[in-house]
C-alpha cells in the first residue's frame, strides 16, 4: 500500500514538471479563415476607435480619415497629416494581435499606411482585407473606400 502511494506521487509530481517546463502555449491557428475573420474584426475595432483631437475632442479614426481624404481632394498637401497618420497606426498597433501586421488605403491609395509595407503594391500576397466604404454627399465628392489589410508577418 505504501509503495502505491509512494509510486502516484512520484507520478503526480513527475507529470507536473513536465507540464510545467512545456510552458503555456497559446494557440496559433494563422489558417486563412481565421486571418480573415480576425481581419474583419480588427477593420471594424479600428475603425471605430476614438482617437484625441487638437480641440480636445474624441474623433474615430474612420472620421479622422475621410476628413484627410476630403482635404486632399481640395488639394491640400499630404504632409500636413503625417503626424495624424502616425497617431493612427500607433493607435492600430497597440490592438493589432502579435504576429500580425497591418496597413491601411483609402480613396483609391491616395492616402496609403504601413510600418512594414511602402506602397499598396508590395503588399503581401497572403494578405485579408476589410473595407468600408463611406458617402459623405453634399457635393463632397464620390464614396470614400477604407481598406484595412491584415497579415501575418
Amino acid at each position: 500500500m505504501v509503495d502505491s502511494i509512494l509510486f502516484m506521487t512520484i507520478m503526480l509530481v513527475a507529470s507536473a514538471v513536465v507540464l510545467g517546463s512545456s510552458g503555456h502555449q497559446r494557440g496559433t491557428d494563422t489558417g486563412f479563415p481565421v486571418i480573415r475573420q480576425y481581419a474583419d474584426d480588427f477593420g471594424d475595432t479600428f475603425m471605430a476607435l476614438d482617437l484625441p483631437v487638437e480641440n480636445g475632442s474624441w474623433t474615430s479614426v474612420s472620421r479622422m480619415l475621410c476628413d484627410e481624404c476630403l482635404a486632399l481632394r481640395r488639394g491640400a498637401e499630404p504632409s500636413q497629416y503625417d503626424e495624424i497618420n502616425i497617431h493612427i497606426m500607433n493607435a492600430g498597433r497597440n490592438i493589432i494581435r502579435p504576429g500580425l501586421d497591418f496597413a491601411v488605403s483609402c480613396d483609391n491609395g491616395s492616402i496609403f499606411m504601413s510600418s512594414l509595407v511602402p506602397d499598396a503594391g508590395s503588399l503581401p500576397p497572403d494578405r485579408c482585407a476589410s473595407e468600408m466604404t463611406v458617402y459623405p454627399g453634399g457635393g463632397l465628392g464620390g464614396p470614400i473606400a477604407i481598406t484595412v489589410y491584415v497579415w501575418v508577418i
